[in-house]
């Protein structure tokens, strides 16, 4: 797959699917790799077609380098489409969220220099915390984002989202007694 992207050649594959039969001997037209939270995802066509796909890259089984030249789609750029299409963000809805959240001062710290969105705001708070206020898409990956910063963070709104962190970290909490 990297000898294909480096040389701008299209590959044969097998790909075993999450669910659903294998794909086999499947044309690959790599477009680009991104990687998700470490994982390699390859961004592609397939055959002839023109929708693109994502392709984990530990389920492609067998990969064969072709003597076929990329086939470039009209219009697509790889840094566009991961900004813009969100496929890697896995979203909950299509809507955007008002999120407002309490930081200790020192895991908001990096949210000065790289914002979650452009109407993002902070206000320090009298308790070395910081409210932080931003619109963001909703996301599996803003759960995650949210959960990894442990206690050191508070969801205030929007309830929703504040009541699916508080039955996660509940049903978390049974399993750490």
């Amino acid at each position: 797959m990297h000898e294909a992207l480096f040389y701008d050649r299209r590959f044969c594959a097998n790909y075993k699917r999450r669910s659903g039969p294998p794909l086999t001997d499947c044309t690959v037209n790599p477009l680009g790799l991104v990687y998700v939270n470490k994982t390699p995802y390859l961004v592609c066509t397939l055959w002839d077609y023109d929708e693109v796909k994502q392709l984990a890259l530990h389920r492609i089984e067998t990969a064969t380098l072709l003597d076929q030249p990329v086939r470039p789609i009209e219009g697509f750029n790889l840094a566009v489409y991961v900004k813009e299409q969100k496929e890697f963000d896995y979203p909950e809805g299509n809507e955007k969220l008002k999120v407002v959240a309490r930081f200790s001062a020192n895991a908001a710290h990096h949210l000065e220099e790289t914002p979650l969105a452009e109407d993002q705001s902070i206000r320090k708070l009298p308790d070395h915390e910081v409210e932080v206020s931003a619109t963001v898409h909703d996301t599996s990956q803003l759960r995650w984002w949210l959960l990894g910063f442990g206690d050191q963070v508070e969801v205030l709104r929007p309830k929703t989202l504040r009541a699916e962190l508080a039955r996660t970290i509940k049903a978390m909490a049974v399993k750490y007694p």
